[in-house]
């Protein structure tokens, strides 16, 4: 006896193979939504520290005082969006532009655990600190200005126009600056490019540090390289 299978629906279809655009936007979102929260974390952990050097103690805690800000806002501590703003550059970099840019683009018969290294490491340098010291800067002057008259909210259109107005666009960027934060991070950037480069050591990859690097990057892309899978 014959039998008659309906044909699938067009929104079963549609629901079964979503459109490439939808990928797309999948994909676009986690590459920022990754590193915009390493970003927000690290600031939240490690701002308060870093202004509180700024200021000096004393000083600090009188700006608190005179601010009233609650529980929150005095963990986050001021210039918290220049920060992580800075920090979500940097995790951007090295953790989403680096493994993408060198599996589709690195020439594939030079690809190694070396060039990886190496790639990674001038990517921080040449891309990642030519914007994050905008950033860096930004928050400098932020501190500046939110110190004035024993403390005072943030603005900061009103401290990016005060820099352009006093020194141009050299207030947020200069050669020696980018020079100044390379010298200062390059040891940590060359950690992060050693961690990330043990995905071109499969064959013969060290467990832990693979592990590591699958952990930072699984959230960012669905097709980067797992465990066992070296970056082609």
């Amino acid at each position: 006896m014959l039998t008659f299978t309906p044909a699938a629906t067009s929104a079963a279809v549609k629901h079964e193979t979503p459109p490439p655009v939808t990928d797309a936007v999948k994909s676009v979102g986690k590459a920022i939504a990754a590193p915009l929260t390493a970003g927000i974390i690290e600031s939240a952990v490690s701002n308060r520290a870093e202004v509180q050097r700024f200021y000096g103690i004393d000083k600090f805690a009188k700006i608190e005082g005179k601010l009233g800000w609650g529980a929150l806002s005095r963990n986050m501590g001021p210039a918290f969006v220049a920060n992580s703003s800075r920090n979500f550059v940097m995790s951007t970099t090295s953790f989403v532009l680096t493994p993408i840019l060198y599996k589709n683009f690195f020439p594939q018969e030079q690809k190694s655990q070396t060039t990886f290294f190496w790639f990674g490491l001038g990517l921080n340098i040449f891309g990642g600190n030519v914007v994050a010291i905008t950033q860096q800067a930004l928050w400098g002057r932020a501190l500046d200005y939110g110190g004035v008259d024993g403390g005072r909210k943030i603005n900061y259109r009103a401290v990016v126009a005060e820099g352009v107005k006093k020194e141009g666009w050299s207030a947020f960027f200069t050669p020696s600056k980018w020079f100044a934060r390379v010298l200062m991070n390059a040891p940590a950037q060359g950690e992060e490019a050693t961690c990330l480069s043990c995905y071109s050591a499969a064959r013969h990859p060290t467990p832990a540090l693979l592990d590591l690097a699958v952990s930072l990057t699984a959230a960012i892309k669905p097709n980067l390289p797992t465990a066992g899978n070296e970056l082609t």
